[in-house]
């Protein structure tokens, strides 16, 4: 159900609802006692009873992507190459959008499921690369000494590509980006690994990806 997450689950389970069904026939009232407005939310959503609008054309307001460890992290390095992968994947994501992206957010949950977000802005980018260097940056202000068990990426403050100042200021950038529109062909007729950054192809991370 849509709004249900990790606490009001568990909560649920604790009740003995842990079917669509279950919620159904649960009464109305004990799910407003328990969750308040929400309860009478859920009640309705096990009903098929939404009355929000749809939208289905609402542009994208960030592109991002996560990845759970099947064990818990403790190496900053395997960490550093994680991000490396995601960020090649969101900024796939932009260039085919014809977007980019002046913030960048980084995402650690550790095993005891605290989960904090870091943020920087800068410059409007579609580059992999660049997208990297940022969440590294953000990742290196912390002292990530408890395991890690999820770290993510996202992009926001999206913008039509070639807007912004870095295409004027950054040649590299600009030659970088040219690259990843030829390496995007590339993998689209032959699939994202055909071609990877060599940090990628020397290091594979090994975690469950989402």
């Amino acid at each position: 159900l849509w709004g249900v997450g990790r606490a009001t689950a568990r909560a649920l389970r604790a009740l003995g609802l842990t079917m669509i069904g279950h919620v159904q026939r649960y009464p109305r009232r004990a799910l407003v006692e328990r969750f308040g407005r929400h309860g009478e939310h859920l009640h309705a959503l096990a009903h098929g009873l939404d009355d929000r609008p749809v939208e289905p054309s609402v542009p994208a307001k960030s592109m991002g992507a996560e990845t759970t460890f099947g064990v818990d992290c403790r190496e900053v390095g395997l960490l550093e190459r994680t991000l490396r992968g995601q960020a090649e994947r969101v900024a796939r994501d932009l260039r085919r959008e014809g977007l980019a992206a002046a913030r960048v957010t980084l995402k650690l949950r550790f095993a005891d499921f605290r989960t904090i977000t870091r943020a920087r802005t800068g410059d409007p980018t579609q580059d992999g690369l660049e997208l990297y260097r940022r969440a590294r940056a953000l990742l290196a202000r912390e002292d990530v000494t408890a395991p890690v068990r999820l770290i993510g990426l996202s992009a926001s403050g999206l913008q039509p590509q070639g807007t912004g100042q870095l295409s004027l200021l950054d040649a590299g950038t600009v030659r970088r980006e040219r690259l990843a529109r030829a390496v995007d062909a590339v993998t689209r007729r032959f699939g994202e690994e055909a071609l990877l950054p060599a940090s990628l192809a020397r290091h594979p991370a090994g975690e469950r990806g989402v």
